[in-house]
């Protein structure tokens, strides 16, 4: 099976860009058991994260502890990383595995 990309981009905010994707995602994972899912959101905003996460306070409080991180685990520490140290191989440094962190989504999801 080939890997699929799928990207969600509108530079017009409210138009539902997180919710899409969330949804789309969603949907993918539970169709495919088989294949990882990951989202990577690029929001300032970090909406499809909120929800990914599960909402709420409780999911703003992991968010911040994300990035907040000597080593953010998101994008930006990912591009951080890559510019300072070059040695970027090890992924698991910027990818979390979202079933731990919400146990209502399939185990294939990850996300950065």
């Amino acid at each position: 099976m080939k890997n699929k990309s799928y990207v969600m981009w509108n530079n017009k905010g409210g138009v539902g860009k997180s919710t899409i994707t969330f949804h789309v995602a969603s949907v993918y994972a539970e169709n495919n058991p088989d294949r990882d899912v990951v989202v990577i959101d690029m929001c300032p905003q970090a909406n499809v994260s909120m929800m990914l996460i599960g909402g709420g306070k409780e999911a703003e409080e992991h968010l911040q502890g994300l990035i907040t991180r000597v080593t953010p685990q998101t994008v930006v520490g990912y591009i951080t990383d890559s510019i300072i140290k070059s040695d970027t191989t090890d992924l698991t440094k910027y990818i979390i595995d979202l079933h731990e962190v919400n146990p209502n989504l399939p185990e294939n999801w990850l996300y950065n």
